[in-house]
């Protein structure tokens, strides 16, 4: 194995929480807890960040080449009710978009960005989702954009949404 692909619910697991109508909601006292010595031991964000960093330069130290998928957009406003509201729109033939603030994104995941930013290898290669999903000029990151639906649930994009949107960053990325 030469290339190591990293993508994770990044931000929920820093904040130890999940996004609802823009704000958190949903901790979980294990969220994180992978990145304990002990289980008995308290994790907080700056650990949970600390754990991200030794994870990818330990694989970048034993000579793997790594991407690594930024975090994806939190569909907050949503929630678990997405995969319907999108289902509903199909069935009804309706094409409108259903997004969330980009700003809000931006904000929540500023720590885990700001950290990532910091790592640079020659063998370290980064995609990032929010350019491919959010729009700056309207200040929207979309779980449907017009008949392109991206979410199967608030946590993950579909299969084929995802190759139409990161095909290409993935192959520059793995290529030599």
């Amino acid at each position: 194995m030469r290339v190591v692909i990293l993508s994770s619910y990044w931000t929920a697991y820093y904040h130890r929480t999940y996004m609802e109508d823009g704000r958190a909601i949903g901790e979980s006292e294990d969220m994180g807890s992978h990145c304990a010595e002990r289980d008995e031991d308290e994790v907080n964000g700056t650990a949970v960040l600390e754990e991200y960093v030794r994870v990818i330069d330990e694989l970048l130290r034993i000579g793997k080449k790594v991407v690594l998928f930024y975090q994806t957009p939190e569909i907050s406003g949503h929630g678990w009710h997405i995969r319907a509201a999108i289902n509903r729109n199909r069935l009804n033939g309706i094409t409108e978009d259903i997004s969330v603030s980009y700003q809000a994104i931006k904000e929540r995941n500023k720590a885990v960005n700001d950290v990532f930013d910091k790592l640079e290898h020659k063998n370290l290669r980064k995609i990032y989702p929010e350019k491919r999903m959010c729009d700056e000029t309207t200040n929207k990151c979309y779980a449907q954009k017009g008949e392109l639906v991206y979410y199967e649930d608030p946590h993950h994009i579909v299969h084929e949404t995802a190759r139409i949107l990161f095909s290409d960053d993935l192959s520059n990325a793995v290529k030599d």
